[in-house]
């Protein structure tokens, strides 16, 4: 889990890698809200990988047993809810829309979405 990196670094053979780890770890601490208005789009209800377990001692010659959960099948929903909590933290509004069943790399090209950015841009 993200509790072990220590020991994921030890296992593999790579202990310096957790020094490095421990000196970029607040580069990506918690991010403020803004102050301007934001819109913030995702993929939703797409099957993504949450978790990957390993049994005992097979770390890294055999394949994890991947637990999924809601998200856009790349990042999962709790990650990409993050900005929403920026709605009560500013006074700017906040636009969040959930695109459902759009995959993360889809969102470049997917229609809907193109139709939200070009509603923002034409208003």
């Amino acid at each position: 889990t993200a509790w072990d990196y220590a020991d994921f670094y030890q296992d593999v053979g790579y202990p310096e890698g957790y020094g490095m780890f421990q000196q970029l770890y607040n580069l990506t601490g918690p991010l403020p809200p803004p102050g301007v208005p934001t819109y913030c789009y995702y993929g939703a209800d797409v099957k993504t990988p949450l978790q990957f377990q390993y049994a005992a001692g097979t770390f890294p010659d055999q394949q994890p047993t991947v637990v999924y959960g809601p998200g856009d099948g790349t990042v999962n929903n709790n990650s990409l809810v993050s900005c929403a909590r920026w709605q009560s933290e500013q006074d700017q509004p906040m636009y969040v829309q959930a695109f459902s069943g759009v995959d993360h790399s889809d969102m470049v090209q997917n229609m809907d979405v193109i139709m939200a950015i070009q509603n923002i841009t034409n208003s």
